[in-house]
């Protein structure tokens, strides 16, 4: 109730009551009888009750919804009825005013209620409106950021180019100033500066190492979660100097990963401070993810290659081998045909590579 008194509405309601009050009984008020002399009654029943009578109802129930409304038409209503009871000269007309009156007003009171509640659904349908086009223009920009990212680290399987890519993909969907990417040593425990952008070259000869738990970077690899940092300068964990020297205030760290497990770290920065938000520490979660797969194909595209040349270099060794080799030697199918024959071969049998794979063992013998 003391909340109602602070409210400007109420006085002004007050107001227009009491204003209202004294017309209605101005011929029975001495002072405002001298003000008003011959003010008729006619004037005070049909102009106050009609007019002024409903406008703090409708006030109040526009300021204070329902409940307001009827209140304000219970007490206009026991002001009206005085005059009605002792002063009328048709008591019986001036009561059914009375009671017509207070029905009035409180069926002004609940169309304006319903009207109020109305324009609240609307709005707030609006605002949900509002919220989910918010929401769908989030979903879309985060999409296109994956997708910007998607492509970039897909145009090359060569992890050096990849990661250059990606990172200068990252400062640009992310807008900070600066960003590197450790990748995991498992046989070291250790994570090793691969690429950044943004940094100095004393800052990134400070870095190149990180032990797994050390700093950020190394809680992130170790706990496989996303880290915020506030402000690196004034952090009392980090035991490097160079890191407080730098000034890159504010920065986000995810994991990179694929199928599970972390392969490195993502950390952007500013060189300002500046509150990262929910929606962005999991679209560079995404990213990093992203990225993580990347690493992963390109590490998979160099052991494929690997594999590759060491077959090709043993069937070098074998084909070497197999030429020189001063015994006959020939490769024949299960159905006896001959398939290769080494120089020895064609020495002791006469026959030439061609004219050998063009007959079987048994022919041959």
């Amino acid at each position: 109730m003391n909340r109602v008194y602070r409210v400007p509405h109420f006085w002004i309601i007050l107001a227009i009551m009491i204003a209202g009050a004294l017309v209605f009984y101005a011929d029975r008020i001495p002072i405002a009888n001298t003000i008003l002399p011959q003010a008729p009654t006619q004037m005070a029943r049909y102009s106050t009750y009609r007019i002024l009578s409903i406008i703090p109802v409708a006030y109040a129930a526009f300021a204070f919804q329902l409940r307001g409304g009827v209140i304000t038409a219970i007490f206009v209503s026991l002001a009206l009825l005085p005059r009605a009871l002792f002063f009328s000269p048709v008591q019986a007309e001036a009561l059914t005013e009375t009671v017509a009156f207070f029905f009035i007003a409180l069926l002004v009171s609940w169309l304006i209620h319903r009207q109020q509640r109305a324009v609240n659904q609307m709005e707030k349908a609006r605002q949900e409106l509002q919220s989910n086009v918010q929401v769908i223009q989030e979903n879309e920009s985060r999409l296109e950021a994956l997708h910007q990212i998607s492509s970039t680290v897909s145009e090359s399987l060569e992890l050096g180019q990849v990661l250059k890519n990606a990172i200068e993909k990252v400062i640009n969907v992310m807008q900070v100033d600066a960003s590197w990417i450790f990748l995991l040593d498992e046989k070291k425990g250790e994570l090793v500066l691969a690429t950044h952008q943004g940094i100095s070259a004393e800052f990134a000869e400070g870095i190149d190492r990180i032990k797994l738990g050390e700093g950020f970077n190394g809680q992130v690899a170790v706990t496989g979660k996303p880290l915020y940092v506030e402000d690196a300068t004034q952090e009392a964990k980090l035991n490097r100097e160079v890191v407080k020297k730098e000034k890159a205030h504010s920065g986000l760290i995810v994991p990179l990963s694929a199928k599970g497990k972390v392969n490195g770290t993502l950390c952007i920065a500013v060189h300002s401070f500046r509150q990262f938000q929910p929606e962005e520490a999991e679209l560079l979660t995404d990213i990093g993810h992203q990225i993580g797969i990347a690493i992963e194909n390109a590490h998979l595209y160099h052991q494929q290659q690997s594999v590759t040349e060491q077959l090709r270099l043993s069937e070098e060794r074998y084909r070497g081998l197999f030429e020189n080799a001063s015994e006959a030697i020939l490769v024949c199918s299960n159905a006896g045909k001959i398939i290769a024959v080494n120089r020895a071969c064609e020495q002791l049998t006469g026959y030439n590579q061609d004219e050998l794979s063009a007959t079987t063992i048994y022919e041959l013998f």
